[in-house]
Formats: C-alpha cells, structure tokens, sequence
C-alpha cells in the first residue's frame, strides 16, 4: 500500500454510511476499462438491428405476463 493508503481509509471510515455510499460507486467505476470504439459501434449497430427487427415484426418476442411467470417458476426450482 501507498502511504496515503491508510489517511484515506481512515477518513473514508469516518464518513457517514450516506457519504460513503455515494463514493463507493464511482470507486468501482473506477476500475472498469473505457470499452473502444469498436465495441461501442458494434453495440450501437446491435441495438438498431434488434429495433428494426422487432419494429418490422422480425422478432421474438415475450409478454411481460409470461417473463415474470418463468422467474417466479426459476426461483422455485433454484430453492
């Protein structure tokens, strides 16, 4: 550990459990890579396919009636 490691765990456990709440989120953000522009593309073009699909009647679908029956259903059976 850094020496400044300890300083901020020590005023980060001082802090309210509301104050550090807020930092913990952008703490882990913090970790996560930037995904590239490739990514970012292949997903923007992904969505607009999906879209257009189910605009044009192209795709499966399920009602919400039948998605929340599979997960009760799920979760009786992983009991």
């Amino acid at each position: 550990m850094k020496q400044k490691t300890p300083q901020v765990l020590l005023e980060f456990s001082n802090l309210s459990s509301f104050d550090r709440a807020e930092l913990v989120e952008p703490l882990i953000e913090s970790f996560d890579a930037e995904p590239d522009d490739e990514i970012k593309k292949a997903w923007a073009e992904e969505a607009e396919q999906r879209l257009a699909d189910y605009r044009n009647g192209m795709a499966d679908t399920v009602s919400e009636k039948e998605v929340f029956w599979a997960i009760k259903n799920h979760s009786k059976e992983t009991r």
